[in-house]
């Protein structure tokens, strides 16, 4: 099947019907406010009602309150969660009562074997694999096929992820045959500029089918 595509950092009513364009899997909106690319809940709401009603949308959220996410869900504005701060499995489980049934995803900044061992154990329904919070910048993807102990084991990592950080459409043809994410999550890589880019949106999505 082909690698699923996330575009995260939805911000304005031209991203949006960038998105419908192209119709990538996932788009996400940023709920974190030192981001720029940080939307009120008004905004979500607004772009949500703007989008494609069949492009599932992704809150993505650093160190925020249960109470506070689960507003943003009842909202309508997204169907999905993403953790991307210091949240514990404590805080998922949370979630999960005051959510039931809604996915709920975590990132995780990967800087060592101990970082994906932690990852692998996760309780969320997807992990995100990336080199922090929206750097552009990639992890060290090698890490990804490192042998725990010995050479003929299979790689360290074998869940399903997510990876982001440091994507553009000119590397996905290549990150994804080599390392065979679930879903590639890309923002500032389509970017120009700190603003969404059509044609390279187009790429990317592209890209993503045809792995």
């Amino acid at each position: 099947m082909p690698v699923q595509i996330k575009i995260c950092g939805i911000r304005r009513p031209q991203d949006v019907d960038y998105i419908n364009e192209f119709l990538p899997d996932y788009a996400g909106f940023i709920f974190w406010e030192k981001s720029f690319r940080y939307v009120t809940l008004r905004e979500a709401c607004d772009l949500r009602r703007r989008m494609d009603p069949g492009i599932p949308t992704v809150g993505v959220f650093v160190n925020e309150t249960p109470e506070t996410i689960a507003e943003l869900v009842h909202s309508g504005a997204i169907r999905i969660v993403q953790l991307h701060g210091q949240e514990t499995e404590e805080d998922i489980a949370k979630l999960r009562t005051l959510l039931p049934g809604v996915p709920i995803w975590k990132a995780f900044k990967v800087r060592s074997l101990d970082d994906l061992r932690k990852a692998q154990l996760s309780t969320a329904d997807q992990i995100l694999l990336d080199n922090g919070y929206g750097t552009g910048q990639c992890f060290d993807h090698s890490l990804l096929l490192t042998r725990d102990e010995a050479p003929e084991q299979e790689p360290l990592f074998h869940r399903p992820y997510i990876l982001a950080g440091g994507l553009t459409p000119e590397n996905l043809p290549q990150v994804i045959a080599r390392y065979h994410p679930f879903m590639v999550d890309i923002s500032s890589g389509v970017e120009t500029d700190k603003c969404k880019d059509p044609d390279k949106i187009r790429r990317a999505v592209r890209a993503a089918r045809i792995s």
